[in-house]
């Protein structure tokens, strides 16, 4: 019998315990190709944490990517670290389920670099602040892959195509946008362009082009991979000649709650919903199965959603459901959310952008008591999607493996 998500979202609270810029498939045209790659991800790889809680990596920069907004990301960061870069002091990060994000300084130059840290493990477990890891004890340190992205001082941020029923809005946001800056917009498949979505100049930081009609497929349980194109948001100085550039693959669909119902381009859409636990990921699980069974959904609780099933998603139609702080022990006050609001932010900002390019993802929901649950939906401000949905009643059937 189905039930309503608010209700089995309280249910399983009960019960529960917890861009590399890859080569694209489908590539832009040549004459598309004369903007060099201005942004990138390396990863530095994942340094051995010995007895002491100590860390290092050694790695080597050239002058092929500006360094002067430089950021790095450490994943599986249990829970904190200090941070030091050749032998200068950066500061300390919090990670848990939530990767740790560390700016670096505009000092940094070509040459051989060496990473410090010092681990520290959680004093007590949060499923607030550090999401949920079944299969990790919070009081152990550790530390996984370390990621440089690399970025000029002028650069896209990220681009999103939220939509007004039928029509898209292409918006992006530049950092440190120079005078007279422009964006444009347009979307690609297998090198051919399927729609220019137009431009617009960069006011405040954000470029928003007029709404128009999208005149490619839209994203669906049914369609899932056959419509997924690659959205392009180029950078351009005042002469129009290109700083930077970002392509990402995404899928255009219309999200909307009307009537007590969830609707997916304005049809109502019942989800039949497995929920994934974290050990899943080593598990191999194969989320194509899942619609060979009828199931159109799943949920990812108290974890960062891992990158490949958010990728096998779009292309099979799955939709997405994101509880990030739910496992069963998240008995935070509203006074907790006020003191750690900062944090909380920080967190769910990154994660909103890191996802913005997904359309399976439907919305997240908050968890815990109604009072928190308000409190909490008000550090999610940062989605340029607006995906929250909390406290509505959204019918559902939710399985679980136990």
């Amino acid at each position: 019998m189905a039930t309503s998500l608010r209700g089995f979202i309280a249910g399983l609270l009960l019960g529960c315990g917890g861009t590399d810029t890859a080569p694209l498939e489908n590539t832009p045209p040549s004459f598309e190709a004369q903007v060099p790659a201005q942004q990138a991800l390396l990863s530095l790889g994942t340094p051995t944490l010995l007895a002491d809680g100590s860390a290092s990596l050694h790695f080597a920069l050239d002058d092929r990517y500006s360094l002067a907004g430089a950021k790095l990301l450490v994943h599986e960061l249990w829970l904190s670290a200090e941070v030091w870069l050749n032998d200068k002091a950066l500061g300390s990060i919090t990670g848990g389920s939530f990767p740790a994000v560390l700016e670096l300084p505009n000092t940094l130059s070509p040459g051989p670099q060496t990473l410090q840290f010092r681990v520290t493990a959680a004093a007590a477990k949060s499923g607030l602040l550090q999401g949920a890891r079944r299969d990790h004890d919070p009081h152990r340190p550790m530390i996984g892959e370390v990621v440089l992205h690399l970025a000029p001082e002028s650069h896209i941020e990220w681009m999103a195509y939220p939509t007004r029923a039928t029509k898209l809005v292409p918006r992006a946001a530049v950092h440190n946008a120079p005078e007279g800056a422009s964006v444009a917009f347009a979307a690609y498949l297998d090198g051919a362009l399927v729609q220019d979505l137009g431009s617009a100049d960069v006011v405040r930081g954000i470029a928003q082009a007029e709404p128009l009609e999208w005149e490619g497929d839209w994203w669906s349980p049914e369609s899932g991979s056959e419509a997924l194109v690659q959205f392009s948001a180029t950078l351009r100085d005042a002469n129009l000649q290109p700083i930077d550039r970002q392509v990402r693959r995404g899928g255009v669909r219309d999200i909307a709650y009307r009537s007590g119902a969830l609707t997916l381009n304005g049809s109502q859409s019942p989800l039949l919903a497995v929920r994934m636990e974290e050990s899943w990921k080593g598990d191999g699980t194969d989320l194509l199965a899942f619609t060979d069974l009828g199931i159109n959904a799943i949920e990812i609780h108290g974890n960062y959603p891992p990158k490949d099933w958010l990728e096998l998603a779009d292309e099979s139609g799955l939709q997405v459901v994101l509880l990030p702080r739910c496992d069963g022990e998240v008995f935070a006050t509203p006074e907790d959310v006020d003191r750690h609001q900062t944090q909380l932010r920080a967190q769910q900002d990154q994660l909103a952008l890191e996802t913005l390019h997904h359309p399976s993802i439907l919305f997240w929901t908050t968890e815990g008591t109604p009072q928190l649950a308000r409190r909490l939906a008000n550090s999610f401000e940062g989605d340029p999607l607006n995906r929250l949905v909390t406290g509505r009643d959204i019918p559902a059937l939710s399985l679980s493996p136990r």
